[in-house]
């Protein structure tokens, strides 16, 4: 698949940056990932501060926008994931 969001091309993108020694993420700096697919692995990129709205298991089945919505994978999540972020409080869920 030839997408440049997609979580491999995503993954690639920043090794590769990292290993060039150019930083992709500021110290101190709150990062949201939003993964539609199994959010294993983001944390190297979140950090500790961060957060990761994913996909934690297998088996949905249902139209995409039903299982995202499920998964909470929308729009009014992650803004609310995110201003937990920069307000300093996380978010569950």
């Amino acid at each position: 698949m030839n997408n440049p969001l997609s979580d491999s091309a995503s993954r690639t993108l920043h090794h590769a940056r990292h290993a060039a020694g150019v930083t992709c993420r500021p110290p101190r700096v709150a990062r949201l990932a939003v993964e539609a697919a199994s959010p294993f692995g983001w944390e190297r990129w979140t950090g500790e501060r961060g957060d990761i709205v994913g996909v934690p298991r297998f088996g949905a089945s249902a139209p995409g926008r039903k299982v995202l919505e499920e998964y909470g994978i929308t729009v009014d999540n992650v803004a609310l994931r995110a201003l937990a972020l920069v307000s300093g409080a996380r978010a569950n869920g």
